[in-house]
């Protein structure tokens, strides 16, 4: 007869009730996903000298890829080079997913919109938070606490740079910014919801079957 795991034994990030060996991975996708992002940072950093004068980058916005550089080096490290209780590595992952989102925001909104012609589409913030529930699916509460602190988390840091002298955008140029990124949070809420019943509705068949 077989067995569902255990909250002992489950493996991280595995929402209670959820199957073992679905989750058996995560730390190496976390890795993955972690040193993936650091290459991206590292390749922007090392484009910048060939980009044009008018599209150079603020100084906060190379403090910021500094910044995102060292954070997803720092998680791919510490996510592989140890074990994890499930508890620990949703920790991780849940600070790596915020963490990097404030350092989006902090790269891009540096960019005084004002004194530009360029007008802002979609955030990078908003892919990432699109992209990160399908790399780690972290437990609803804990997807919902990221989306929400990273959406907020962009009009503080831009209220910060207007305080501190940059040029505030227009109003239509804010809002088209922070609704994707509101947008992007709640279906990346809502696949994580869909996540959790997939993978309980799955425990649950392989009790019935036990």
């Amino acid at each position: 007869m077989t067995h569902p795991p255990s909250p002992v034994d489950a493996p991280a990030l595995a929402p209670a009730g959820s199957p073992k060996d679905r989750f058996a991975d995560l730390p190496r996708r976390l890795t993955g996903g972690a040193y993936g992002a650091a290459a991206l940072f590292g390749l922007a950093l090392l484009t910048e000298p060939l980009r044009p004068a008018a599209a150079a980058w603020q100084p906060p916005s190379l403090v910021a890829s500094v910044a995102g550089l060292a954070l997803s080096l720092g998680v791919g490290h510490l996510a592989g080079s140890r074990s994890w209780t499930r508890t620990g590595l949703a920790d991780l992952a849940l600070a790596f997913e915020i963490g990097i989102g404030i350092v989006l925001w902090a790269g891009e909104l540096a960019i005084p919109f004002a004194e530009t012609t360029h007008t802002p589409g979609i955030p990078t913030v908003a892919g990432w938070l699109l992209f990160f529930p399908v790399l780690v699916p972290l437990p609803f509460r804990s997807a919902l606490l990221a989306s929400i602190v990273v959406v907020l988390s962009g009009p503080l840091i831009l209220l910060a740079y207007v305080l501190g002298g940059q040029p505030a955008p227009s109003p239509g140029h804010a809002t088209l910014w922070f609704s994707a990124a509101t947008l992007a949070a709640g279906a990346a809420v809502y696949t994580s919801a869909v996540l959790q019943r997939a993978f309980t509705g799955i425990l649950q068949a392989r009790r019935r079957s036990a």
